[in-house]
């Protein structure tokens, strides 16, 4: 039976639409298909895409776009799942956007189309989504706006690695503890969406021993820098977490290779 067409619906004058859906937690969603090109941006918890072929993985950050014609239907939502969903006329695509922006005007092409970006480009295209869903009211600005963040959108996906290495729960876990490498299991799984059962396995399967392996990178890696700004080794292990400085020892030496007082040296 063919998946059902739901066109997206919007204001007249208008190329397309920007929305922010926050999204109940779910198991399953009906297949559909769209006659629009589709953008996502997920800004919050996980989840997970199915097409005819491929599975995508989502969480904070993650790009996904659903070309016209593909059948799709969201599998999995964590609580907190929120997205950007932005959609456009195939005609206003091929109107305004041509050259290096001729693989958006496919229809259901193969390949992978799903790419984590970069924090910085995150941040901008929030920031322009939010400009264009407050001027659905005037068609002019929004129809260039809507090219512009099109635009900007397919230039930090292809800024983006193209081959997935981390599930979404520990990319947001990893940049949590960049920031602060003592933050419990608890609210690790709270930032990626998921439960503290399912990170510590998907953390286990990723290092080989879990949570703990993750944690050590960081505090090794904020002792180091603070070593390198003229702390002394000892002080600089206390400040990042460490019981003491065999433990920071031992740490530095399996993540680095090397000892403290080697990987604070420049180079």
């Amino acid at each position: 039976m063919p998946s059902p067409v739901q066109d997206h619906v919007w204001n007249d004058g208008l190329d397309g639409m920007v929305m922010h859906y926050r999204v109940r937690p779910l198991r399953e969603h009906h297949e559909h298909r769209h006659t629009e090109l589709e953008f996502n941006l997920i800004v919050a918890g996980n989840g997970a895409y199915r097409t005819p072929d491929r599975r995508y993985d989502l969480g904070p950050g993650t790009a996904a776009w659903i070309f016209p014609g593909t059948d799709h239907r969201m599998v999995r939502t964590s609580p907190g799942f929120a997205l950007w969903v932005v959609a456009i006329k195939a005609a206003a695509l091929r109107r305004h956007l041509g050259g290096r922006f001729q693989a958006l005007h496919g229809t259901a092409p193969p390949g992978r189309w799903c790419r984590t970006l970069g924090d910085e480009d995150v941040r901008q295209l929030v920031a322009l989504l939010g400009e264009l869903h407050a001027a659905h009211d005037d068609p002019i600005r929004f129809n260039h706006g809507l090219r512009y963040l099109i635009a900007q959108a397919w230039t930090a996906f292809e800024r983006a690695p193209a081959t997935p290495t981390r599930h979404p729960a520990i990319a947001a876990a990893d940049r949590a503890l960049s920031a602060d490498p003592g933050l419990a299991l608890g609210e690790l799984a709270r930032l990626g969406g998921t439960s503290q059962r399912r990170l510590s396995a998907l953390l286990r399967a990723a290092t080989g021993s879990g949570l703990a392996a993750l944690r050590n990178r960081h505090r090794v890696e904020r002792a180091l820098v603070l070593a390198r700004q003229g702390m002394a080794l000892a002080d600089a292990a206390r400040a990042a977490g460490f019981c003491s400085y065999r433990q920071f020892h031992r740490s530095c030496r399996q993540v680095t290779g090397v000892s403290p007082r080697a990987a604070r040296m420049p180079g």
